[in-house]
């Protein structure tokens, strides 16, 4: 866990840092990765499986799930479920336990991603820097990015992830927008704990994979958000 590393890092003890994040809704990267966020550190977490519910109301159900429906505090209880992407555990405190980047809001992706941004001011020197590395996602159903699958860096590098096929849905954003989820960030790291964002760099990828939407460009650029 990240954060745990983090804290056995002395203060203003490190030069440079370069990190690329787990993107919103991007991958599946495995139980064993799954950690506890926020709630009351004291309290005995008893996890509970719980759905959220999507703005557009459709609720985003797949017809290969048999689902129990509940209503319980703006939530919907899974009794037998099979799309990793469509619960979250939650404990009576307020705690949530799952992967970053499969938050079930954007808002409490970025909140963690503040604590773990916190944590690399403190053990950065007054003289570092940070190369921030975090591309985007698309408000949606996620579909299109199947094709990843198929390539063969994928299979020879990733045998164990697993795309997040059900996509992002944030409430307020039309489907097939960007997220715009790096600037979010930067702008929250500014106001919030005072970094000063130097430059934002682009990472050019001519070999990008190209993209199977017809109704958009491919995208084969990150962003790399330049920090002292």
């Amino acid at each position: 866990n990240t954060l745990e590393v983090l804290k056995t890092f002395p203060d203003k003890s490190v030069d440079m840092i370069m990190p690329s994040p787990p993107y919103v809704g991007w991958r599946d990267y495995g139980e064993e990765t799954k950690a506890g966020w926020d709630g009351d550190p004291n309290h005995k977490h008893q996890w509970q499986k719980k759905r959220t519910r999507r703005a557009n109301g459709s609720g985003g159900l797949s017809n290969k799930l048999f689902l129990k429906r509940k209503r319980k505090d703006n939530f919907q209880e899974i009794v037998n479920y099979k799309d990793r992407a469509n619960y979250s555990d939650f404990c009576e405190c307020g705690a949530w336990r799952g992967q970053l980047g499969l938050e079930p809001t954007l808002e409490l992706y970025l909140a963690h991603l503040l604590q773990i941004t916190a944590e690399l001011k403190r053990v950065l020197k007054k003289e570092g820097t940070l190369w921030w590395n975090h591309g985007d996602s698309y408000n949606g159903t996620g579909s299109g990015r199947k094709i990843e699958e198929q390539r063969d860096t994928y299979k020879k590098y990733n045998p164990k992830l697993r795309i997040n096929e059900d996509g992002v849905n944030i409430a307020g954003m039309p489907d097939k927008c960007l997220l715009l989820q790096p600037y979010r960030l930067a702008q929250a790291m500014i106001e919030q704990q005072g970094w000063h964002l130097r430059n934002i760099l682009i990472w050019h990828k001519p070999n990008a994979m190209p993209s199977s939407v017809k109704d958009r460009f491919t995208n084969d650029y990150e962003p790399i958000l330049f920090f002292s």
